[in-house]
């Protein structure tokens, strides 16, 4: 089987698995994980080698940009001080707690090794609780402070991988010229995200087809995040950046017309996205934990158990206390407790 030829079958794979987390009312990353490891068994597919840097500029440009673009920029100003609290300090909490349990768990690991997996599971993803909310009842405000959340704590916890990276390769012997670099390279994308932000904006501004401002807007997500990489610079802060700029400058100006059809067709992108991207992990999985052998499997399951609840209960912790916060110090318009059971 031809590299193409697989590449059609999980593209298939992907369809029917996604019809499947229909009918059974399951959040489709879920099925689309256990599709993705059931492939494995399929004979003749042939294994697909997941160069990280080519992952990243081929999924993560159209959702940092489309969420960054279309923010509900009236609710997240409302609740600006949550979502802060949330994308930078839980991170960074997540971040230091799973480095703390892995420390624990793996005796003799690097420090630095230990930050970089706690910043890799530090962000929340918003595909399944999108999905799940869509079915239930639920107010604006959940949606808005879980699609806010998640433009802000990618960009957070990439920084924090980054600084982590840094720390582990110099070993902490000199990371202030590496991370003075860093910063460098983070000031420029949100520079150059600037720039290609109001530029995106009077383009969308002027154009007359809307098949023309659905295929800008994807090519803006790409240019800001691929320019900057190609520049040494933060991609992800300049697609964050550009896609919030494009969004509050030009968006309020776009037709009902053309705002209905670029939705249809970012809608058709992402899910596209998110549906081959969650294939591929669960074809990853097997390769990855067949790396590591000399674990017992009974005792992976136990640590990975482990950290996975850190991650929850490091959250909930969170949210308890800081809405039990707000409600005393804020008590015009805090988030009820409901709403902080279900952002949690």
């Amino acid at each position: 089987m031809t590299f193409i030829d697989t590449v059609s079958l999980l593209l298939l794979a992907a369809v029917g698995f996604s019809l499947l987390a229909d009918r059974l009312a399951i959040p489709y990353p879920s099925v689309l994980v256990v599709g993705g490891l059931a492939l494995v068994l399929v004979p003749g597919i042939q294994k697909i080698q997941l160069d990280p840097g080519t992952v990243l500029g081929v999924f993560l440009p159209p959702v940092l940009f489309e969420t960054a673009y279309n923010a509900y920029w009236r609710e997240l100003h409302r609740d600006r001080l949550l979502i802060a609290a949330l994308a930078i300090l839980l991170v960074f909490l997540t971040a230091a707690t799973v480095a703390g349990v892995a420390l624990f768990l793996f005796p003799g690991i690097p420090v630095w090794v230990a930050i970089v997996l706690g910043a890799v599971l530090s962000p929340s993803d918003s595909a399944a609780p999108v999905a799940i909310l869509a079915r239930m009842r639920v107010s604006s405000r959940v949606i808005a402070v879980i699609t806010g959340e998640s433009v802000m704590n990618d960009t957070a916890s990439i920084l924090l991988y980054k600084t982590a990276i840094v720390g582990a390769l110099t070993g902490a012997a000199y990371p202030g010229r590496a991370l003075g670099a860093l910063a460098i390279s983070d000031l420029g994308g949100l520079v150059l995200g600037i720039a290609i932000g109001l530029a995106g904006a009077w383009l969308i501004r002027v154009v007359v087809n809307h098949l023309t401002y659905s295929l800008l807007t994807i090519a803006l997500s790409y240019l800001s995040y691929l320019g900057a990489e190609h520049l040494g610079l933060s991609g992800v802060l300049a697609t964050v950046t550009a896609g919030g700029i494009c969004g509050l400058l030009a968006l309020p100006r776009v037709s009902a017309q053309f705002r209905f059809h670029g939705g249809l067709v970012w809608e058709v992108v992402i899910f596209a996205l998110n549906a081959f991207g969650f294939v591929l992990i669960g074809l990853q999985l097997p390769t990855v934990i067949g790396d590591l052998d000399y674990y017992e499997p009974e005792t992976l399951a136990v640590y990975a158990g482990a950290i996975c609840l850190t991650v929850v209960m490091a959250r909930a912790l969170f949210l308890a206390v800081f809405t039990w916060a707000e409600h005393r110090l804020r008590p015009d318009a805090p988030i009820s407790w409901r709403e902080s059971a279900v952002v949690g």
